[in-house]
């Protein structure tokens, strides 16, 4: 306390050598660290104050500061002043803006301090580019909005595709399909964009009655530079401009809500059948049997069940990322150890482990959609066939020379690049030139020149005989007013089941009836996998009291233990070797809100124990009009996916559950008052996943939930 005390009066004497334009907000500068309880944010080090991120978000917020009317700019300007002149400590957190950004978004690049000024610029920028400019030249105004000013910040891809043949509103909002060409295998990609500034130009624009958005984009791209750089008076770049944006819209709305609107954070794109669902009446139906036409395709190529069983996070996300998608392939188990393939030693090798990481591959290939990541897998697994156990042999490799060659490539290549299949040889040739310029030896240059080369040479070879389905179709989720269609459809389709077979709906109908409507109620209520509900025991779920988040619930909360007892084999179940990672260990408290399920889910629980107290869904035969004792086959599942689809009319199947419940989710929490970033941390971890990353990107969809607002608001 002492050593505060001491800090806080050196500030305060050296309050007049602060210069003038900065004098009152030193003033209450002064006098926010005066205040009580201020000191928890600070610490001191050899006389001087550091601020935490904390403090300055208090800082940022506390009313005189308000008062003052100053821009973005110069509250920002003020505190990194007093960073580099000594005031505070230079490892101090930076104005507060920066803190979201940053927790939010690893990626981001901090806006310059010289360009910071035009955060207080972009809103008369918009209103110019919307208001004015359209009556000089209309189609330069669109293209200068949706580059420049919208939300989704538009890529020349988007650009060059764009037909306005596509475009279409909805509750006074604009959509842009982006529909490519129908691909070899019957897909044809579906996109779309949602125009939430420029939609009213793009209307008038549409009467102009032509297909293409932009015939001369690159005569446009210039012509966008220069009205840009003429308004500013500076060249400023399309970056500047939309990070400019995203803090000018951090000072009135949570720091989650901005990063997901402008794609700091990825979240899963909006569907048609979804928007169609909402506004029945406003999708054109052309585009409806694109994205109907697709889903039909997906079952050719393989079964929901295969697909929701076993392809989460690391799967489903269509970028290339080593650390998430290969990396982890090469770790397996022995014991209660995680133990990494690549640092096994030659002498100890076996040929059993070996035989487990080219199945690891062998799998992830199976369900891979991109493209660079299947062109790293195939490399990878075609150097594993090359790996030799035991004794030295004239051909293929040993492991510590099969760990340097991915070691190599991993560092020099896999890292650097994201698009291997669109490479070019003035990219691949800046990666060797660095490092050469780095001062690699000669020796070392020859081994990564030799390692690059029989990369591209394997895919350019033999890449081509793989069948690859890099095909993505998002699954929609399923929507709170569905699930009573869809457990009313089960008891539908069973009593139809009785009629066929010539019996009556007898218990054991109601009982299967019963058995799938609580397996339907714990995936939307929980989150859970599908095979994590398909094997708890009844030893895993407590029903009692429990604090959830910031709240205590009484009534209808459960709470399940995930653990890896559930999988083990028994005589009748298919083998389950272990949960797909290690994060899938754990604890999951949920609450059934809905009166009516949580009758239906006590009812099952009480008729479950009633059967056997071993596992909470049990097989059954209907031949024979028996329940087993062992755990339900996963085949059995397959019929809830054919009603969930049947109800919903869309792409959706009992892993839509899982979205649904992550989405819901996080519509609660960015409107709760309390820290996001914590809540997003401690729920990722609830529902199994790595980080906070894999759940945004892989399962929520934010785009659905603004509609969804919206929607309740005009009904």
């Amino acid at each position: 306390m002492l050593l505060f005390e001491k800090a806080l009066e050196r500030l305060s004497s050296l309050q007049l050598s602060v210069p003038k334009k900065y004098q009152s907000m030193y003033e209450v500068f002064l006098e926010v660290l005066k205040l009580e309880g201020a000191e928890k944010f600070l610490s001191v080090r050899h006389n001087k104050i550091t601020a935490s991120e904390g403090f300055m978000l208090f800082l940022s917020n506390y009313e005189r500061i308000s008062a003052l009317k100053r821009g973005a700019n110069s509250l920002y300007e003020f505190v990194e002043y007093l960073k580099n002149y000594g005031y505070l400590s230079k490892s101090s957190a930076s104005y507060s803006l920066n803190k979201p950004m940053r927790q939010i978004n690893r990626y981001h690049h901090f806006l310059p301090e010289q360009d910071f000024n035009l955060i207080d610029q972009v809103e008369d920028f918009e209103r110019y580019v919307l208001n004015e400019l359209p009556q000089t030249n209309l189609e330069l105004a669109v293209y200068i909005a949706l580059v420049y000013i919208e939300e989704a910040g538009w890529k020349e891809e988007a650009l060059s595709r764009a037909c306005l043949n596509d475009f279409f509103l909805i509750n006074v909002q604009g959509y842009q399909c982006i529909v490519d060409e129908a691909l070899e295998d019957g897909f044809r990609s579906l996109k779309i964009y949602r125009i939430k500034k420029a939609w009213g130009l793009l209307d008038r624009l549409k009467e102009s009655s032509k297909n293409l958005l932009f015939s001369e984009l690159d005569t446009m791209k210039l012509m966008a530079k220069d009205e840009v750089n003429r308004y500013f008076g500076k060249k400023v770049s399309v970056n500047m401009i939309r990070n400019a944006f995203v803090f000018d819209a951090m000072m009135l709305e949570s720091p989650a809500i901005v990063a997901c609107r402008y794609k700091k954070v990825d979240t899963i794109a909006l569907s048609v059948s979804e928007l169609n669902y909402l506004y029945p009446q406003g999708v054109p139906g052309h585009l409806l049997e694109i994205e109907a036409r697709n889903y039909e395709l997906i079952g050719q190529h393989f079964s929901y069940g295969e697909l929701d069983d076993y392809a989460d996070e690391m799967y489903l996300d269509t970028e290339f990322d080593y650390d998430m998608k290969i990396a982890p392939l090469f770790f397996y188990k022995q014991g209660m150890k995680k133990i990494d393939f690549l640092k096994s030693s030659p002498r100890n090798l076996d040929q059993s482990t070996l035989d487990l990481i080219k199945a690891q591959f062998d799998k992830a290939i199976q369900y891979e959609k991109d493209t660079s990541t299947l062109m790293v897998l195939y490399y990878i697994r075609h150097l594993m066939e090359r790996i030799y156990v035991g004794k030295k042999q004239s051909v293929g490799i040993n492991m510590g020379t099969f760990a340097d060659y991915v070691g190599l490539l991993r560092k020099h290549l896999f890292s650097k690049l994201t698009d291997f299949e669109h490479i070019d040889e003035a990219t691949l040739f800046n990666i060797l030139d660095i490092y050469k310029a780095n001062g690699a030896a000669l020796e070392s240059l020859k081994k990564l020149n030799i390692r690059v080369s029989d990369f591209f040479r394997f895919h350019n070879i033999e890449f081509q005989k793989y069948r690859i389905s890099a095909k993505h179709v998002a699954k929609s989720l399923v929507f709170k007013e569905e699930i009573a269609p869809i457990l009313k459809e089960i008891e539908h389709r069973y009593k139809q089941e009785a009629v066929s077979k010539e019996k009556s709906y007898s218990k054991f109908y109601k009982y299967i009836v019963l058995q799938y409507q609580a397996f339907v109620i714990l995936g939307f209520y929980s989150g859970m996998r599908l095979d994590e509900i398909r094997t708890r025991r009844h030893a895993d779920i407590i029903t009692e009291p429990l604090y959830i988040y910031d709240y205590r619930i009484k009534d209808a909360v459960y709470s399940v233990d995930i653990n890896v007892a559930g999988l083990k084999k028994d005589e009748n179940s298919k083998k389950i070797d272990s949960f797909k990672s290690s994060n899938a260990s754990r604890r999951v408290n949920f609450i059934i809100k809905n009166e009516k399920h949580n009758q239906i889910f006590m009812q099952f629980l009480e008729e479950s124990a009633k059967k056997n107290l071993m596992y909470l869904f049990k097989d059954f035969d209907f031949s024979s009009h028996s329940q087993f004792e062992s755990v339900m086959k996963l085949s059995k599942i397959q019929v809830l996916n054919d009603i969930i689809q049947k109800v919903t009319k869309r792409y959706s199947t009992l892993h839509s559950l899982r979205h649904s419940y992550a989405t819901w989710w996080f519509l609660e929490r960015i409107v709760a008052s309390q820290n996001f970033n914590d809540a997003l941390l401690n729920f990722s971890i609830e529902i199994g996943h790595a980080t906070p990353d894999v759940t945004m990107r892989s399962y929520i969809h934010y785009e659905l939930i603004e509609e969804v607002i919206a929607y309740e608001r005009r009904s």
